[in-house]
């Protein structure tokens, strides 16, 4: 890249900030306000997850997805595991055995769809993990019990849009202050393992594409085939490697081995290994 265009890319970089920021102070200060509104509440969150650091040192877990290619003969397989999941998993939990160790969501639309599943999650789940600003769509029943947290995370501005867009991620990794997210539950339960001293991290049926008419539930809802969805889809699966990215390199920093366990898919950013010689 000659220098001219490195300059002129510097420049648009430095008149988006400028544009965003009136944004960014007025997202930023609503944020802060509705925190502390939130952190009144007895509950769960911030130093609380003192008692997970490094906890699991030595050990390794699995992340599940719920792309296409996840299939429920895997998830018996890994019934004695440390996993976790998110958002829809529980529409197999009448299918198997197994459960995760930790649940986790953070979507603000998902935490109105899963308000009456949570009684039955968080009574089949050791941990529930849930996004602290969506304390109110839970419940406040859910909120007292003793395996539920709250976690936060970095708001999401235009500004923090852009510094990721740029590839500048926060190495912090801390679950009693703010972590980065990209817009998937699957990169902030990455961060959980990594925080909860995981050695190796095993990802499954994280397929980071829409194919077909298959339903692909990260888990909100099954993404429509038209133009519009589909571009979108492509945008944020552009996102997610790129958050992926840099998760990975936090994580050989701290010799953390990511790898990809999962049947096909999109996502080669990290190594790829068969999930039936990591189980035997």
């Amino acid at each position: 890249m000659n220098e001219k265009l490195k300059y002129s890319l510097k420049k648009i970089k430095i008149l988006r900030y400028v544009v965003h920021f009136p944004l960014d102070i007025k997202i930023i200060i609503k944020y802060r306000l509705r925190l502390l509104e939130l952190e009144k509440e007895n509950i769960q969150y911030g130093t609380s997850f003192l008692k997970f650091k490094n906890r699991y040192k030595g050990k390794r877990c699995f992340i599940i997805g719920l792309g296409p290619s996840l299939r429920v003969e895997d998830l018996d397989l890994l019934e004695n595991e440390i996993c976790f999941a998110s958002n829809r998993i529980y529409q197999l939990f009448d299918k198997t055995k197994w459960r995760p160790e930790f649940y986790c969501t953070g979507d603000p639309n998902f935490s109105v769809i899963v308000k009456d599943e949570l009684p039955t999650i968080v009574k089949q789940c050791k941990y529930v993990i849930l996004g602290l600003l969506h304390l109110k769509n839970y419940g406040e029943e859910i909120s007292k019990e003793n395996n539920v947290y709250f976690y936060k995370t970095i708001p999401g501005t235009p500004f923090d849009g852009v510094r990721k867009e740029y590839g500048h991620y926060k190495e912090r990794v801390d679950l009693t202050r703010e972590i980065d997210s990209v817009g998937t539950i699957t990169y902030e339960m990455i961060e959980m393992a990594i925080y909860m001293g995981f050695s190796e991290i095993y990802l499954l049926g994280i397929d980071n594409s829409y194919v077909g008419d298959k339903k692909y539930t990260d888990g909100i809802s099954a993404k429509s085939e038209n133009e519009a969805q589909l571009l979108q889809t492509t945008v944020k699966t552009d996102s997610w490697t790129r958050g992926y990215t840099n998760i990975n390199k936090i994580a050989n920093n701290r010799n953390i081995k990511i790898k990809n366990a999962t049947r096909g898919g999109f996502l080669e950013v990290f190594e790829r290994v068969k999930l039936e010689e990591v189980i035997k």
